[in-house]
């Protein structure tokens, strides 16, 4: 079995998976998957390390699927495991993997013959094909049909080198029952039936051929002319297993209305391709769909479809298969031939005698294509008179000891160039034979006995290093000669040894794949450790040795988000506690000018600062606390200080010095610059006292003027008294007494 590798539209790999099977008894097993150790390599991350296996036992083929992450689709459907046949579309991610069976070995090991024939339906229908036409030309050389056998295949008998035309009647006797056909008789009236209308361009209309001739050469098939048409259909969405082609158009959607093959899968266009049937051809045309159709793996726009064509549209397979009525009618008829054997062809027409040998010479000459040609052509007599010609040319180029060998030539035909071949075939066997029965001498023989029955023992107890060691002595003796079965032995120890070596290599492979897998069981129980104890980097760096291990481990992601999101909550718990410390120093801020009073006593600064503070929303209870002290005790101590003043301005007033009255309040202001009996006690003592002042400022300045300057000058000293020291007429007494002496 050949195993073709797809990705996308790409072949990619084409792997004999056949060649490396030793022992088609036993079991032989091929790995795929991601790993380089596997035989089929998938390389994509979608693919596990080792997917699975494909097992080969007794020329059976299975798939299993080994991976509880990958799905196995075989045909459209998923599997564990399956048989593998021809046809299979395997699909593992994005590959496709398409199984071909080679032939089976008895085919194989038959002898190849001149042509290949490539089914058994192609080879009857050509042989009832070149029938008709040898029958027609039998007829023209006034043969009876009637009376000839023919056993050939498909393909131009010229190509055969040992093909013959026997005309010796006894042959003609000992040949298998006769057909009948028709003759030139009739010949008319078959090509008649034939018929066929074409288009101005010599295409064929649809549906206008229903029987078909095509000529090849010297050759006419019949395989297109009774030819019908199905579509054999795989995958989830295929609405019928079989469909048969019979109209001038099919088309393929999604589109129930238009298409009638429907297929309800969403990578389908709704018109996505036809299939046009003209005459005795059908072509596929993709009509520009979004995902393109795909034949025998190549995206195309148009091409003609030929028998066991597979084409792809969406997820459905279709193979195009090509079948023939008058297959099934005349099958009893043709000779049956597997597929890809060789068949040696021989046609044996029975003439008259009296030019027999003529014949022969003419027919030998030629192959058995242009004989049948050249026959219909010329007449007998003609024939006879060119035979001669040619067999006295070669009488005079061919040299005198094969001319002897020629004259040797029997009556009955057989051309003696046979007996020369048959005499080098004999001088080579006996010259073989000659090689095999090598005398050796009797010393050497029982050292050859020797080491067969030992190296054949050694093969049997599997010791087949042993084995070859003892071969090789006897390649030794006999110059590479075979002793008895000695090659037969090597090759088996080769295949043994070469055996034994993949299983060591698997078992090693298996040690050191349970000893990673051990070390990583470890290194997951310190990375869980590491992770519930919050090291952050102790279990990160484990992740990154185990990673390197399996990078495909399931444990190392889900400790990952663990640490992950223990490292997300711890930086969202900082960064709160950030807010919170910068709220709490900007409410700090908001306190600190009240509490710097408070501690400077400056007691209605403090006393200003705290109720504003206090006045603010969303503040701290332990600050607004320390606040709402701060201001009780800075208006305890305040009222402490200005009570005293308050009182003592009051007694002053009271006995009308208004100026010491105005001086205590002033003291009360500079305490508490709000107090309100203070400031509009000092507004009506500063009035009373200005106009007083006034008065006696200007009885001082009469005074001055009538140079009464001693009565002036204790006016003004009496201004100064009487006046507050932030009035004016304190200020221009002052003044005025600062000319007169002392």
């Amino acid at each position: 079995m050949r195993l073709n590798v797809f990705r996308g539209n790409e072949l990619i790999a084409n792997i004999d998976l056949k060649k490396d099977i030793f022992d088609s008894e036993g079991i032989t097993v091929f790995y795929l998957g991601r790993s380089s150790n596997n035989h089929i390599v998938l390389d994509d991350v979608q693919i596990s390390r080792d997917f699975g296996r494909i097992e080969h036992k007794k020329n059976t083929w299975k798939i299993f699927n080994e991976s509880p992450y990958g799905s196995l689709l075989i045909n459209g459907a998923p599997y564990i495991e399956k048989i593998l046949v021809d046809g299979d579309i395997i699909t593992i991610g994005p590959f496709i993997l398409q199984p071909v069976f080679s032939p089976m070995a008895s085919e194989e090991e038959s002898p190849p013959t001149s042509s290949k024939v490539p089914s058994k339906e192609a080879s009857s229908v050509s042989t009832f094909a070149e029938s008709l036409e040898d029958n027609a030309i039998d007829a023209d050389l006034g043969l009876n049909p009637n009376t000839t056998n023919k056993t050939e295949k498909n393909g131009p008998l010229g190509d055969t080198d040992n093909s013959e035309i026997s005309l010796s009647k006894d042959a003609a006797e000992q040949s298998s029952p006769t057909t009948n056909f028709p003759t030139e008789a009739n010949e008319d009236n078959l090509e008649s039936e034939f018929k066929t209308t074409s288009t101005e361009n010599g295409i064929p209309e649809v549906g206008a051929i229903e029987n078909e001739i095509i000529t090849d050469g010297d050759k006419t098939q019949l395989f297109k002319t009774f030819a019908t048409f199905e579509l054999e259909i795989f995958g989830e969405f295929a609405p019928y297993d079989k469909y048969a082609i019979e109209d001038g158009e099919t088309f393929i959607g999604r589109n129930p209305n238009k298409c009638k093959i429907v297929l309800n899968d969403v990578e389908v266009s709704g018109i996505h391709s036809k299939i046009v049937k003209s005459g005795s051809t059908c072509f596929l045309v993709d009509l520009q769909s979004a995902n393109g159709t795909l034949l025998n793996g190549e995206r195309i726009n148009k091409a003609e479809l030929a028998n066991a064509d597979e084409f792809i549209i969406g997820s459905t397979t279709f193979t195009f298969k090509v079948s023939s009525k008058i297959i099934s009618e005349e099958k009893n008829r043709f000779m049956p031939v597997e597929d890809n054997q060789f068949v040696e062809v021989e046609e044996i027409v029975e003439v008259g005698t009296d030019f027999a040998d003529e014949l022969a010479d003419t027919a030998t000459a030629s192959n058995e294509n242009n004989a049948l040609s050249f026959l219909k052509k010329i007449g007998v007599k003609r024939l006879v008179m060119y035979g001669s010609l040619l067999f006295l040319v070669l009488l005079l180029f061919i040299p005198t000891e094969e001319k002897k060998t020629l004259s040797a030539t029997t009556k009955d035909g057989k051309n003696i160039s046979n007996t020369t071949a048959e005499s080098d075939s004999n001088a080579n066997t006996n010259e073989k034979k000659s090689k095999q029965q090598k005398e050796y001498s009797r010393p050497e023989l029982e050292e050859l006995e020797s080491n067969y029955l030992l190296a054949k023992d050694l093969i049997n107890s599997g010791k087949y290093q042993e084995a070859l060691m003892y071969l090789e002595r006897i390649k030794i003796i006999t110059n590479n000669e075979s002793y008895k079965e000695s090659r037969m032995l090597f090759d088996t120890a080769t295949q043994g040894l070469a055996q034994l070596e993949e299983l060591e290599k698997k078992r090693r492979e298996d040690e050191a794949r349970q000893a990673r897998q051990k070390k990583i069981d470890s290194l997951i129980e310190k990375a869980q450790e590491a992770v519930e104890k919050k090291e952050v980097n102790l279990a990160e760096s484990i992740f990154t040795e185990v990673m390197s291990l399996d990078p495909e481990n399931s444990d190392i992601p889900r400790l990952k988000n663990e640490l992950e999101y223990w490292k997300r909550e711890q930086e969202r718990i900082a960064m709160e506690e950030a807010a919170k410390k910068a709220e709490r120093n900007r409410k700090e801020k908001l306190l600190a000018p009240g509490r710097d009073f408070f501690l400077k006593k400056e007691w209605y600064s403090a006393i200003i600062k705290l109720q504003q503070f206090l006045r603010l929303s969303d503040m701290d209870p332990d600050l607004t606390a320390e606040a709402a002290k701060m201001l009780s005790e800075s208006e305890e101590n305040l009222n402490s200080i200005v009570a005293p003043l308050i009182g003592k301005a009051r007694s002053l007033k009271e006995g009308q010095d208004l100026k010491g009255a105005y001086e205590h309040y002033a003291k009360t202001l500079a305490y508490d610059k709000s107090n309100i009996e203070a400031l509009d006690a000092m507004n009506e003592i500063y009035e009373i006292l200005s106009k007083r002042a006034k008065k006696i400022y200007q009885e001082a300045l009469v005074s001055e003027s009538l140079s009464l300057f001693d009565d002036a000058k204790d006016k003004f000293k009496e201004v100064q008294q009487i006046s507050p020291t932030d009035s004016p007429y304190y200020k221009k007494a002052t003044n005025k007494l600062q000319s007169y002496p002392e």
